[in-house]
């Protein structure tokens, strides 16, 4: 431990050491705490806010961190200590303002991919049980898109971490990601005014729509994208164009946009491409699933 700080609650606490100029990022916090700073083994900066004995629910959380990590959680630990949480956050070894942190050190890379949270869980574990003289009685983690992915590696790798883990829009190919969304912001810029946002929420609207009803209830989500084909060639204008519908040059765009991404060569970069690609458009507002023939993606 590096530090341990008391807080009392009040509202527009900002928990960050922030740049000159930047905006402050603020929480409210209504239970007091104890604000634990520190580093595993050489590097893996944690923070662990354990609420006053009186306000402690017996329980440990875990909060992972989105992209490439390098920072905490301050989105979660705030949410977790004012419900009664022991919550703690990792940077996985790695400040975010380093470009090259990952270059010549092979155990940075483990610490990202695996050990950072690893090691959180165990290091929060004994901390909690020193402070309160007692063990929590259950652990959950919770995390989104990088974090989600970190989720999804406690449940494969360490299961004994954890009793229970939410992991939301898990990232597990990183490096596909990666590249196809670097492909889409090209392709974007390249082609301005093509899609408004309104276009792409037409696409989002009606393809929840046609694939609603394939869980046999109509409540405005598609649950099962992989049960769902949808072609969105089917939005395009009859004539002219006009409010509602896509011009032939967006329903072309949009379907090489989905299309399973390919090198110089016309070969497949995204594993199972063959089959199905699936791609991620939080931004457009509903889960796509491109299949090998643009024809039919969407």
């Amino acid at each position: 431990m590096t530090s341990a700080l008391a807080v009392v609650p009040q509202h527009g606490w900002s928990p960050a050491a922030l740049a000159a100029g930047a905006p402050a990022r603020t929480v409210a916090i209504t239970v007091p705490f104890c604000r634990v700073q520190g580093v595993i083994e050489t590097e893996i900066g944690f923070e662990l806010w354990l609420p006053v004995a009186g306000r402690w629910n017996h329980k440990q959380l875990g909060a992972g961190v989105g992209g490439d990590a390098g920072t905490f959680n301050y989105a979660d630990l705030p949410r977790g200590v004012n419900r009664g949480y022991a919550a703690a956050t990792t940077d996985t070894g790695h400040k975010n303002i380093a470009a090259a942190w990952m270059l010549g050190d092979p155990i940075r890379l483990a610490n990202y991919e695996l050990r950072g949270n690893h090691r959180l869980a165990e290091v929060a574990r004994q901390i909690i049980t020193t402070f309160y003289g007692e063990a929590p009685q259950h652990s959950y983690f919770v995390g989104c898109s990088g974090g989600g992915r970190q989720g999804l590696k406690e449940m494969q790798r360490f299961p004994q971490d954890y009793d229970g883990i939410i992991s939301g829009a898990g990232g597990p190919k990183t490096p596909e990601m990666t590249v196809r969304r670097m492909w889409e912001l090209q392709r974007r810029d390249q082609n301005p005014g093509v899609m408004t946002p309104a276009d792409w929420q037409l696409i989002a609207r009606e393809g929840a729509r046609a694939c609603d009803k394939a869980d046999g209830v109509t409540d405005g989500v598609a649950e099962d994208p992989r049960s769902c084909a949808f072609d969105v060639s089917a939005l395009q204008c009859p004539g002219e164009a006009r409010e509602g519908c896509l011009t032939a040059e967006q329903v072309r765009f949009a379907q090489a946009f989905y299309a399973p991404l390919r090198d110089e060569n016309g070969r497949a970069l995204e594993r199972d491409s063959s089959r199905v690609s699936w791609s991620t458009r939080a931004d457009h507002g509903w889960l796509l699933a491109p299949s090998a023939t643009p024809s039919a993606t969407t």
